[in-house]
């Protein structure tokens, strides 16, 4: 939408005579922000406890609105993530409207938390509005989060339980400048068009260095293991770069350098889908060099956590034998297996071959 609202701005601005030059200004130098546009797409970054979550803010007044907003959030919301939306009624939109917001909510979002809007409710309760929500909601499966009883509550309220990669879609209205002050007080800061480049590529599950990872991924395992360190010392920080480096690091044979830098890249909070293969692959370097009680722990943690995968349960086995705990490792395998049968004959026979039942 904001494509086509460009396209007829600038034809408008040309239709009426003005400079070619002025209109191509005017659009590099316009943002969302509250200053020039006030909610419409204001986009914040708070930081979380394990990073930065994004924040949305929109009026999103009616069904094709709320559609709108929550199309920008599920393009921001980084791999493994949860979109938010707040959603409060205003009371003259007609009970169909309302049901289809919160249908519309309920299928995009993964949480939909209801706000009063006083000063919008004209005439009605909130109850009857939230009624009509709630029936929306559940047509296509679902509940509300919770509920607040105005926005600089909910503002309050959710932004601490938003998680690194997290976008909350921000219905605001009757408490526009409030909820503003509230974002500066809780240091919310307003993303820049850099930031935002960075994280739509993030979302899509790019990186800027993309086309140099490649490059080096072509070079002989000593040549990118020294060219993935060069770029670690320009960009210290980055989780991807040095999960990179670790595996440029383990190809060239330097094991325990590249156990320490999936460490590095872990703890900075590398995300989905690089950090499966970062803890598969820290698991399987300390079994390639023999340090195999390190290599089970590591490898029973990560099939707990991945408990579909294949891979995950192999290696929690072959590690668990490696340790000297073959028995165990071969119950484990047997109860992996038998609790993944599809096969109804196989379930009578679960608690006696593993010792535990299954549903």
């Amino acid at each position: 939408m904001n494509t086509a609202n460009v396209l007829a701005a600038a034809a408008a601005a040309l239709g009426l005579g003005l400079p070619r030059e002025a209109v191509v200004d005017g659009l590099r130098t316009f943002l969302a922000s509250r200053e020039q546009n006030p909610a419409r797409m204001n986009i914040y970054r708070w930081r979380t406890q394990d990073g930065w979550a994004t924040v949305v803010c929109d009026l999103a007044h009616n069904e094709a609105g709320v559609e709108a907003v929550l199309e920008v959030a599920d393009g921001l919301r980084l791999p493994g993530s949860e979109v938010h939306i707040t959603l409060g009624g205003l009371g003259d939109r007609t009970g169909e409207i309302l049901e289809g917001m919160g249908a519309i909510a309920g299928r995009l979002a993964d949480r939909t938390h209801l706000v009063t809007k006083d000063h919008y409710l004209r005439g009605r309760e909130a109850d009857e509005v939230f009624g009509h929500m709630r029936q929306g909601l559940a047509s296509v499966g679902a509940v509300p989060a919770g509920t607040f009883p105005d926005e600089v509550s909910a503002m309050r309220g959710l932004l601490p339980t938003l998680r690194d990669g997290d976008v909350l879609a921000f219905t605001v209205h009757d408490m526009r400048q409030q909820v503003w002050d509230t974002l500066d007080e809780m240091s919310a800061e307003p993303i820049t068009p850099r930031q935002l480049s960075s994280l739509l590529r993030r979302a899509r599950g790019q990186h800027e260095l993309d086309g140099a990872f490649e490059e080096a991924a072509a070079q002989e395992p000593a040549q990118r293991a020294a060219t993935l360190e060069a770029l670690t010392a320009e960009h210290a920080g980055d989780p991807r770069v040095h999960f990179e480096l670790a595996r440029a690091l383990d190809a060239a044979g330097r094991t325990d350098d590249a156990i320490g830098e999936h460490e590095r890249a872990l703890d900075l909070g590398l995300r989905e889908p690089h950090r499966f293969v970062s803890l598969m692959e820290r698991a399987l370097a300390a079994r390639d060099a023999g340090q195999h009680e390190r290599a089970r722990t590591w490898a029973q943690e990560l099939s707990e956590r991945y408990e579909d995968s294949t891979a995950a349960a192999a290696l929690a086995v072959l590690s668990g034998a490696d340790a000297g705990q073959a028995e165990e490792a071969a119950v484990r395998a047997a109860r992996w297996m038998v609790g993944r049968s599809t096969t109804p004959r196989d379930w009578e026979f679960s608690e006696r071959l593993t010792g535990t039942a299954t549903d």
